[in-house]
């Protein structure tokens, strides 16, 4: 298992998943870069250049899939994407099989 620890940037507008998240990063020996919106999380992105990056998919200037769309056209970046919607169409299309019964 690889102890290196990553740059992570946490792209999330509400104060309390933030705390959690940084908690826990920090606990785990990450080094926490964090936005509050779309735009703010795509210049950081350029910028800051993260190993990772926690996505919300409701943000309060853009939407989540904006912001994953807008990265993904010049960076490869790993998205992780955190969502609290329930409703299944707002969530992004997974793209994997159907499971195989053995």
């Amino acid at each position: 298992m690889n102890k290196t620890p990553l740059r992570i940037l946490v792209i999330e507008d509400e104060l309390q998943i933030r705390r959690f998240l940084r908690t826990s990063l920090l606990a785990a020996g990450h080094e926490l870069i964090e936005a509050h919106s779309g735009r703010e999380g795509i210049q950081k992105v350029a910028y800051e250049r993260p190993d990772c990056v926690i996505l919300d998919l409701g943000l309060p200037d853009m939407e989540g899939l904006e912001v994953l769309q807008e990265v993904r056209s010049w960076s490869a970046v790993p998205i992780v994407v955190l969502t609290a919607r329930g409703i299944e169409q707002d969530k992004l299309p997974c793209s994997m099989p159907e499971p195989t019964t053995i």
